[in-house]
């Protein structure tokens, strides 16, 4: 299940130890340091893909953030445990289910569980509100499993979580880039928040670590993109080239609500990132279920776009449906005289280009490709197939639009310029093969 961080808006509660002390406790044992609840969330998430270990879909998030024993420590630290259970109409199952801590530097205080949502008909049993119950052996001078008294949330309000995202664009500033990104025509979200994960040091759970959280950034209306400038000391100085991950989340909120989360629905957008290699304004992708990386983008004719697909040997690259063929590519100049090779209409044509080199499409198909291939990557130019930003292309369009697209990382491949040259004799003969009746392709593009 899939931790999901929740707006924070802390309340104390003090949670006072049941008066049903458990069989074989002291009967002067007394309470100390009662734990204190700061607030609870329940709420209907739409999770997009991710190579953080954070699992896609739907799902019902609940939670609750408690104060631990000792100042300074994390609840988890001192020993409490935490579990939820829905009993009473609608039927529900009773068992407990554990709640795991989240093991956040940013959340230091919450424990989350994500419960799969089935759509568009979920089982009412996960509609009502959980009820929380926490233990801590600390309390009642050690004595184990002491029920402190129950918690409840509010019930899930929705049946349809916001939508994602779009547009997403990193621009470099050093340890401050700032992303920007717009919503979906005719959605208005009640607020927006933003994530940043370290996926180098994932938690003991086995997910990217969240070290970064921001809520209530404002928000935007399409086509005006909300923009977010990652603050000073948000990421580490000394590990630049760590590999991290943003979550963008738009928050459907709900004044009528009775629980101090007033969060009903809640979308995630992921994409990754990598400050090392972040040198020019890109837009980052997000990661299909597949491994593909796939834009969303508005684009128009003729004007240049950077994208970043991750990549390891080489990737295959297709527009999505409706989108506007691709006019000229641009790769980057990561491996000097060695060139990347690349093919298109289905292998029929190909070229090897060097980086920094414009290549046009166009001189062979005038109505512009919708799908291609790169592969020849130098495997010591370094390039992480899990960062947002190690291979930054740049593509021109024939037409206004969206672009849609899919880049999907290969690895291992045998280039297919050195199979075609082999079948002909012709290693080394040339630098294009062309098809019948097709005009030259020039590759001599200023840089």
């Amino acid at each position: 299940m899939q931790p999901s961080p929740a707006k924070q808006r802390p309340f104390s509660i003090a949670l006072i130890a049941s008066l049903c002390i458990a069989a074989g406790t002291a009967a002067n044992a007394t309470i100390i340091s009662p734990l204190t609840v700061q607030s609870t969330f329940n709420f209907l998430e739409n999770e997009g893909a991710n190579d953080g270990n954070y699992p896609s879909g739907t799902f019902i998030t609940t939670g609750i953030n408690v104060a631990p024993l000792v100042a300074g420590s994390t609840p988890f630290a001192d020993g409490t445990s935490v579990t939820a259970s829905q009993c009473g109409p609608p039927a529900a199952p009773c068992s407990p289910v554990a709640v795991p801590y989240f093991f956040s530097t940013s959340n230091p205080n919450e424990y989350v569980e994500s419960i799969e949502y089935a759509t568009p008909t979920p089982p009412p049993s996960l509609s009502g509100a959980w009820t929380f119950s926490l233990t801590n052996q600390k309390i009642n001078n050690g004595a184990p499993g002491i029920a402190l008294t129950p918690v409840p949330t509010q019930p899930i309000v929705t049946t349809t979580p916001p939508p994602f995202v779009s547009n997403m664009l990193l621009t470099p500033n050093g340890l401050m880039p700032t992303l920007q990104w717009t919503i979906p025509n005719g959605y208005t979200p009640g607020a927006e928040s933003i994530y940043i994960y370290d996926k180098t040091n994932p938690t003991p759970n086995g997910q990217a670590r969240l070290i970064y959280s921001k809520n209530n950034i404002g928000t935007a209306t399409n086509p005006i993109p909300l923009t977010y400038t990652i603050p000073s000391g948000a990421l580490p100085a000394n590990l630049p080239n760590e590999k991290y991950m943003i979550s963008i989340q738009l928050d459907q909120t709900n004044p009528n609500l009775l629980s101090p989360e007033n969060i009903e629905g809640r979308s995630r957008t992921f994409v990754n990132f990598n400050l090392g290699r972040l040198t020019t304004p890109v837009y980052v992708p997000v990661i299909t279920s597949d491994g593909a990386y796939q834009f969303d983008i508005a684009v128009k004719t003729g004007q240049r776009y950077a994208i970043d697909p991750a990549i390891t040997a080489g990737f295959r690259y297709a527009t999505g449906t409706g989108n506007p063929n691709i006019a000229t590519v641009l790769l980057p100049d990561l491996q000097g005289s060695d060139p990347y090779t690349i093919s298109w209409d289905n292998g029929l044509d190909m070229a090897h280009l060097l980086g920094g080199d414009v290549f046009n499409f166009l001189l062979t198909d005038p109505l512009g490709v919708s799908a291609f291939t790169v592969t020849g990557i130098d495997p010591t130019a370094g390039v992480d197939p899990s960062s947002g930003t190690a291979f930054v292309t740049s593509l021109t369009f024939v037409g206004d639009g969206s672009f849609t697209g899919t880049m999907t990382p290969i690895a291992n491949v045998q280039e297919p310029w050195s199979l075609a040259l082999l079948g002909t004799g012709l290693a080394g003969a040339a630098l294009i093969r062309r098809r019948h009746g097709h005009a030259e392709a020039d590759t001599s593009t200023a840089r």
